[in-house]
Parts: structure tokens; C-alpha cells; sequence
């Protein structure tokens, strides 16, 4: 099987929201309408792996133009080929920045638990972290719901663990309140 991985656009990791809450944010604006939802989901497979995740979060508007939010993440992880199989999960908080309209800055914090061999039963877990920094470009959809991307750079970055420090992510947010 030639290798093959989807990615699944769903609402990625802490896609907080420009266009989440209608109008104007003022002080009489209620906690609840300025709360918006979002989150992702992974799914990966080739002749070596299989993953399958899910990242929901939850973010608030504090001003018309800056939100803060926090999310978790769950992975399910199998390396095919030798039949081993683990568990990743963690936590996150972000802090976005709207600049213009559509462009934002972005930056959040992620701790990650893994085992830290994935051949070794008896391993201890590990938290690793990432620090990324960056920004995206939103487009409304509708009122409530847009599309987004994000290119960030982790400043805790391990050449020696991870390939590469950029990550790019893409997906879609919605306010459910």
C-alpha cells in the first residue's frame, strides 16, 4: 500500500475566533455569547502508522479583537509494523491577537503526555511542551462560522525528537451559543 494520510479538516486544536460572536463585544455583552467552541480532529494512516485524534477547546472573546481559550488533545497512536500501540494526551492554552479583519496573531502553549518508548511496556510517561508562535488569515463563512489557517513556529522546538519547528493547520470554527 503506497503510504497514505488524511487529514481531517475539522476544527483544529485552538482555532479561536474572529467572527465568533455577532456584533460588537461591549460590556453588556453576556459572558455566554462571547464563549465560542472549537477543536480538531486527526486521522492518519499508512503502511507504518495509524493515528486518530481529537482536540476540543474552548475560547472566549475578552475584547473585539483579542480571545483567550484553553483546550486538551487525545491521540491514539499504533505503529503498524511492530504492533505497539500508545496514548497521547494533554493540554493547551492560546491568546490570539486580531490585527486586521482577517489576519491575526497567534501563540500558544501545549503539554503534551506520551510514553517516552513506545517498545518498552515499562516506560515512564513524559510531558513534553511547544510554545508556538505565529498567525492566520479568517473568512467568514457566515455569521457564525468561518475558515481559517495558521502558520506557527514552536520556540521549544527538539531538533533531535521532531522534524520540524513549523506546523501548519487549517480548519473551521463555529459558535454555538
Amino acid at each position: 500500500m503506497k503510504p497514505f494520510v488524511f487529514f481531517f479538516l475539522g476544527f483544529l486544536t485552538a482555532f479561536s475566533g474572529y467572527g465568533q460572536v455577532s456584533g460588537e463585544i461591549n460590556g453588556d455583552t453576556p459572558f455566554k455569547d462571547r464563549l465560542y467552541l472549537g477543536g480538531g480532529m486527526d486521522f492518519a494512516i499508512d503502511d507504518y502508522r495509524f493515528l486518530i485524534g481529537a482536540s476540543p477547546s474552548l475560547g472566549v472573546m475578552m475584547t473585539n479583537s483579542t480571545s483567550v481559550g484553553t483546550g486538551m488533545t487525545y491521540q491514539y497512536y499504533k505503529l503498524r509494523l511492530y504492533n505497539e500501540q500508545t496514548n497521547v494526551y494533554g493540554y493547551r492554552f492560546f491568546l490570539r491577537q486580531n490585527i486586521f479583519r482577517q489576519i491575526f496573531a497567534y501563540t500558544e502553549y501545549e503539554n503534551l503526555s506520551y510514553k517516552s518508548d513506545i517498545f518498552n511496556t515499562n516506560s515512564p510517561r513524559i510531558w513534553d511542551s511547544a510554545m508556538y508562535i505565529g498567525g492566520g488569515y479568517y473568512t467568514p463563512i457566515n455569521e457564525r462560522a468561518g475558515f481559517l489557517m495558521l502558520a506557527l513556529y514552536d520556540l521549544l522546538h527538539k531538533p533531535q525528537e521532531y522534524g520540524s519547528p513549523l506546523s501548519f493547520r487549517a480548519g473551521l470554527t463555529y459558535s454555538f451559543f
